[in-house]
């Protein structure tokens, strides 16, 4: 019979596992891209981190200690990840300068270094010993727990300023980001506790124990969302419903637009045949009013004529390679060739066929 100081490690295992699967499956997915790398990395790092732990419980290091501590300096990578993650949201790429965040926990790994490439017996005593040292004991917890509450402050800020760039509710709202950044400030708060439990002597297994599940529940907590939302990570998800149409200043709407036609062309939506008014608003964190507003100010076209055009451009492209002009018409997201017919004659003034037959004759 399965006991509870037999389930834990076995339902943490599990956790860990179907953690790594699933940060493997945010790197290869179809638009993956720097933010799905970061949230990779750290759920990787949360499942093991959680590995680690069970190794640590069922005493297996007595008998192989090398893998003992692997996850040490995590805490200091936890924070920097997830800052950059938030920040990565809200801009196109990370700079060089992003490293820096990594000093930190660089330093604590050149510390480690002796410790990790030490063989096993003295890894052992060690270990006894850990506890008894100042810097290994107490500093390097203390920096670790330290950096975390500081990034999920600076993330806090850097959401608070999203909110205010793009008159949107995060924290408040139903918005995708907000539920990761309170799933995240959970664990953070898991984390105090644990170093409060610790150091005011408390169960140490109890303490771990919590730790874990503060990791599992993050973890879960990803895999639920991209269970509900397929695209987690082409956009931003906003119950539109909560929001009354605004009054959009010149600025935002041209910093808008600038950013749904980077939208558009990096990630073809246009090629979704079935691509409406609401769902490219919903990607872009705008109502179905606020998204139409921009593109008939900017452009003077509706969102059928605007989305029609990119669409007409792609076929012009990839016209030579399509035999069959009801197959382009379907690839480049139009839902039957008599509509893709039509708009492409009003465009260019030739049928497909035309236009395909004549570009050749040159």
């Amino acid at each position: 019979m399965m006991t509870i100081d037999s389930f834990w490690p076995i339902f943490f295992i599990a956790v860990a596992i179907q953690g790594i699967f699933l940060a493997l499956a945010l790197i290869i997915e179809k638009n993956s891209n720097q933010t799905n790398t970061l949230l990779s990395g750290l759920i990787f790092l949360f499942s093991i981190s959680l590995i680690d732990n069970v190794y640590y419980w069922v005493s297996l290091y007595k008998s192989f200690p090398h893998f003992l501590g692997v996850s040490l300096s995590f805490p200091l990578l936890y924070g920097p990840l997830f800052y950059l993650f938030v920040k990565r949201t809200n801009i196109a790429e990370l700079s060089y300068r992003t490293y820096s965040h990594f000093i930190p926990w660089s330093l604590v790994m050149i510390y480690l270094i002796p410790y990790y490439f030490s063989n096993g017996e003295t890894k052992l005593e060690l270990i006894e010993t850990w506890n008894l040292s100042l810097i290994k004991g107490f500093l390097i917890p203390v920096a670790g727990l330290t950096s975390l509450i500081f990034y999920t402050f600076r993330s806090y800020r850097l959401i608070r300023h999203i909110e205010g760039q793009y008159n949107i509710q995060i924290i408040k709202g139903s918005h995708w980001l907000g539920k990761i950044f309170k799933a995240f400030a959970f664990f953070v708060g898991i984390s105090l506790l644990q170093f409060v439990m610790i150091f005011t002597g408390l169960s140490a297994k109890t303490s771990d124990v919590i730790i874990a599940l503060g990791l599992s529940i993050f973890i879960y907590f990803i895999g639920y969302l991209g269970l509900r939302m397929s695209k987690l990570l082409n956009g931003i998800k906003v119950d539109t419903s909560k929001y009354k149409s605004t009054t959009l200043t010149r600025k935002f709407a041209k910093e808008m637009f600038n950013k749904l036609t980077q939208h558009i062309t990096t990630k073809k939506v246009y090629t979704d045949n079935n691509l409406k008014l609401p769902d490219l608003a919903e990607q872009m964190s705008l109502t179905p009013h606020q998204l139409s507003q921009i593109i008939n100010e900017q452009t003077g076209q509706n969102f059928s004529e605007f989305i029609n055009s990119y669409r007409i451009n792609e076929a012009l492209n990839l016209i030579h390679d399509f035999d069959r002009m009801n197959q382009l018409a379907y690839e480049v997201g139009f839902n039957n060739r008599t509509t893709f017919n039509k708009i492409f004659k009003k465009t260019t003034g030739k049928t497909p066929t035309e236009y395909k037959r004549e570009s050749r004759a040159r």
